[in-house]
């Protein structure tokens, strides 16, 4: 039992670290990117370039999920863990060493894009495989399952919060001239160590038995596209939020308030902290309290705070960091039983499709797109409160739709 534990721990803790590490990386440094591969000189416009890319990279993520979701349900989840961290790490490594548009021209953005997708094709399969295999697994462990199924979340967290510890030390130690001249390129080639620490971490994996079942001829019954659509709706709402509220928050506090990267940075880091041990938190509670009334009050919570929290953010730095801490703890009440959620809506030859199709459909279309909508919608129609609309509007649809769990 202990050792089952010890190898969920393994899979959990590194279970989508380069996507979210890569992913915070490049959001946190948008407005640079877009100077350094699109030539873009005007803020605004640089940041709408570089959440373009962003966004295109999770529309090839439902595409990757069908590819490693079957690998996952046909052979084994080992062997889609192992293909996918290599898959996703070296594209940051090289995007490390990208010539830029200065450089060499449109040839700098279109491999940039290249590496996106790349990284996008292989997220597909790391996340969704990664956590049906732990729900699986959690099962047999002899310890709180509900807690085992969070470890993905507390994986993924873990990776945006070394990007934003990364990017903080990043502003602490160079000028924005020496940031947009060369410094960007350390955050990206620090993925190389990263990929050692976690291939270390996971050498174990091959040992591990496989959890390959047969796959019924016929594609899945009608019965179960309710769950797709329970999952697509839940998993949109968390996406859409995070990514609103930890991803595109800090580029939209600098660009429209004024606010210094340095207490952007610092106080998102205190926000996904929280969130981190919250998710832990509530995944632990989870062994006495109802998953689904956690997930509701989740819901619930961001729901009916992000308007006044959105419009008060910037009030002062310690209305900042109160409002980030509290939707931090919102996002790990989600965080801390979602995954057990959605693996409980599948049966076990549908779980690794099911799991991953719901989530990396609902990332490419509602959680991907929300930083560029965001930006987009604000620079062109002025509509400061869509980003607090947007999330308010799935949060009602969200809390609706989890009394059919």
């Amino acid at each position: 039992m202990k050792s089952s534990s010890r190898h969920l721990l393994q899979i959990g803790l590194t279970t989508n670290i380069f996507e979210w590490y890569e992913f915070i990386v490049f959001a946190y440094l948008a407005e640079t990117m877009g100077n350094v591969f699109f030539g873009n000189k005007v803020s605004s416009i640089a940041i709408i370039n570089t959440f373009a890319v962003f966004a295109i990279s999770y529309f090839i993520r439902p595409i990757g999920s069908i590819f490693f979701g079957y690998i996952g349900d046909k052979y084994s989840t080992e062997k889609v863990m192992r293909y996918t961290i290599v898959l996703m790490a070296f594209p940051t490594v090289i995007i490390g060493v990208l010539p830029s548009y200065a450089q060499i021209g449109i040839i700098s953005p279109i491999c940039l894009i290249l590496l996106r997708l790349i990284q996008g094709f292989a997220a597909g399969g790391e996340l969704p495989n990664s956590a049906s295999y732990i729900y699986n697994k959690s099962l047999q462990a002899g310890s709180n399952k509900i807690m085992l199924c969070s470890l993905p979340s507390i994986g993924s967290m873990s990776g945006a919060l070394l990007a934003s510890l990364v990017i903080f030390i990043l502003y602490k130690l160079f000028n924005h001239v020496t940031i947009i001249d060369w410094a960007w390129r350390l955050p990206f080639l620090l993925g190389f160590p990263l990929l050692i620490f976690i291939l270390y971490i996971r050498r174990s994996i091959s040992n591990l038995s496989t959890n390959a079942v047969i796959i019924p001829k016929s594609l899945p019954n009608k019965k179960y596209w309710g769950k797709f659509v329970i999952a697509f709706i839940l998993t949109g709402f968390l996406q859409i939020s995070f990514y609103i509220l930890f991803v595109w928050l800090p580029s939209h506090l600098e660009l429209s308030f004024g606010v210094s990267h340095q207490m952007s940075s610092y106080t998102n880091v205190l926000g996904m902290i929280t969130g981190l041990v919250s998710t832990v938190f509530f995944g632990y509670l989870a062994k006495w309290i109802c998953h689904k009334k956690l997930l509701r009050f989740g819901i619930l919570g961001i729901s009916i705070s992000v308007y006044p929290i959105l419009a008060h953010i910037t009030d002062s730095l310690s209305a900042t960091v109160f409002f980030q801490m509290f939707l931090g703890v919102m996002i790990g009440c989600i965080d801390g039983v979602y995954f057990y959620t959605i693996g409980k809506l599948f049966p076990d030859h549908l779980r690794n499709r099911g799991t991953s199709i719901t989530f990396t459909c609902a990332s490419a279309f509602l959680g991907g797109t929300s930083p560029l909508l965001c930006s987009y919608i604000i620079k062109n129609l002025h509509w400061m409160n869509f980003p607090a609309f947007y999330i308010v509007f799935f949060g009602a649809i969200s809390l609706l739709v989890s009394f059919w769990l």
